[in-house]
């Protein structure tokens, strides 16, 4: 699903006017159809209370005032701004609401069943206004239940930053297309459940946009998924190799395997060190181990020259899971990756050999959560969680990699188009739940789709058997191994 920052929208309102559909029509349309919607998710007859801004958002706000005041509801208007200071278009709405006999407020008070705000859209700048953040305040103390029109005000719907004072919607009524920031924490956690409600674009005018945000839902990962095609064999699907593990890592490089065998990969190797060959061969029996020489400690060691020289017979090769950080195993994945000519994925404690880099490499693929990736980008994690868009575009500027930015919305880049994933729970904020997703994405990568392909579709696979495992066992209660049982779920889950 496309999504749009506010470029997007002016851009489309504009080619809107040069076809002669006038911003009125336009807020019309966008009121009439979210009142709609919002008349079907409140009880009848609802105390509302819609609080207006001075921009189309208040406009929109006036027209959803008017038409569930014709469905029944009992409408009271608060508005931030004078009508002299609002354009032709909302300054129109709000004086038909004057005309109507609705009920417009000096205060605002907590006998309300249903608030609805409509303040800010999308030209939203943050901090929020004192004034705005007083209300916001007020609003969020009411038990009423709560409506944002386009946006909650507080949230930037280009990069999903959010105010401390943000408005919490139960649900969010957005116009024309979802906006970036929605699906990007910590904005999603404002905005509840999500409608979209149309305004009357014509589908011609899409023709003359570039959009470079997609939400990765059901419908797109269907679309990329491979067919499975009977006349095959075991290449057919891809030989892939996971490279890691260490004596006290490894359950992450199980984790990894088990996930790639689980995802369609026609031959899954398995790289360990040979401290541990027994313990992963007794448990990863569906993959072919490769025992590797191990430094004291029971971590890789550097004196590896057989993988070094059969490693692009692979049609995919992860690194990473259970590495450890032993230098002499980074000598050796430093050396293995100049050699890797196929696509790779870098994950875990691999990423430590990262240097940055003027020039891209599309064959590779870094998997960091918020963490790790405070440390590439020499910030702290909260400056990570706080922007989570602008520092994936970080990566890839500084690493010259694609990259998989972890974490509720995981998002996926190649710098020039940006892939927000819808699915997921807390049932995956545990130890070994990236292990398994990076095993999803080699799985797919070695199938032959494109590393942004199959790290989107991973993510969204990774997400869907999070949500499953957590029907299994209580969230408290989830472990590896049901995310990993319910694998074969969340594929059958797309194709159903």
């Amino acid at each position: 699903m496309i999504l749009a920052d506010k470029d997007i929208i002016y851009n489309i309102d504009n080619l809107a006017s040069k076809h002669k559909i006038l911003p009125v029509q336009l807020m019309e349309n966008a009121g009439k159809n979210a009142a709609d919607i919002i008349d079907k998710n409140i009880p009848p007859k609802s105390n509302i209370l819609i609080v207006c801004g001075k921009g189309h958002n208040g406009g929109d706000g006036y027209v959803i005032a008017r038409h569930l005041f014709s469905l029944g509801h009992n409408i009271s208007i608060f508005s931030t701004a004078k009508p002299e200071d609002t354009d032709d278009a909302t300054s129109l709405n709000y004086n038909i609401c004057k005309e109507l006999g609705i009920k417009f407020k000096s205060k605002i008070t907590n006998n309300y069943t249903v608030i609805i705000d409509a303040m800010l859209g999308v030209g939203t700048k943050l901090p929020l206004r004192d004034d705005l953040r007083k209300i916001v305040r007020m609003l969020n103390r009411s038990n009423a239940i709560k409506v944002a029109v386009d946006l909650p005000t507080g949230i930037n719907g280009d990069s999903g930053e959010a105010d401390e004072d943000t408005f919490r919607a139960d649900f969010t009524v957005t116009m024309e297309i979802p906006k970036i920031g929605m699906y990007i924490t910590p904005g999603k956690m404002f905005c509840g459940r999500i409608y979209t409600s149309k305004i009357g674009i014509p589908k011609f005018i899409y023709d003359d946009i570039k959009f470079d945000h997609f939400l990765i839902d059901k419908n797109f990962v269907k679309k990329l998924l491979p067919d499975r095609i009977n006349y095959s064999n075991k290449g057919t699907f891809g030989k892939v190799i996971a490279i890691g593990g260490s004596v006290n890592y490894s359950g992450a490089i199980i984790f990894s395997s088990l996930a790639a065998v689980q995802s369609g990969a026609g031959l899954v190797y398995t790289a360990i060190p040979e401290s541990i060959e027994n313990t992963v061969s007794s448990i990863v029996t569906d993959a072919i181990k490769i025992p590797l020489k191990a430094n004291d400690d029971g971590t890789i060691g550097y004196d590896n020259y057989e993988l070094l020289n059969t490693i692009n017979s692979y049609d995919a090769i992860l690194i990473g899971p259970g590495i450890g950080t032993n230098p002499a195993t980074g000598r050796f994945i430093k050396k293995l990756v100049k050699e890797i000519s196929r696509p790779l994925i870098i994950d875990a404690d691999a990423l430590k050999i990262l240097t940055p880099a003027n020039k891209m490499r599309k064959n590779i693929l870094i998997t960091p959560h918020p963490g790790e990736a405070a440390r590439l980008l020499r910030k702290n994690v909260n400056e990570i969680n706080d922007r989570r868009l602008f520092y994936a575009g970080e990566l890839i500027k500084q690493y010259g990699v694609n990259a998989l930015l972890k974490g509720n919305g995981t998002i996926i880049t190649n710098g020039k188009e940006y892939f927000i994933n819808s699915s997921g729970d807390n049932s995956l904020a545990r130890g070994g739940s990236g292990d398994i997703l990076s095993g999803i994405i080699l799985a797919l990568a070695g199938s032959g789709m494109d590393l942004i392909e199959a790290a989107s579709v991973g993510a969204y696979i990774h997400g869907i058997a999070g949500e499953f495992a957590g029907r299994i066992s209580h969230g408290y209660s989830v472990s590896m191994s049901d995310i990993l049982k319910s694998i074969p779920k969340a594929f059958e889950c797309i194709f159903s």
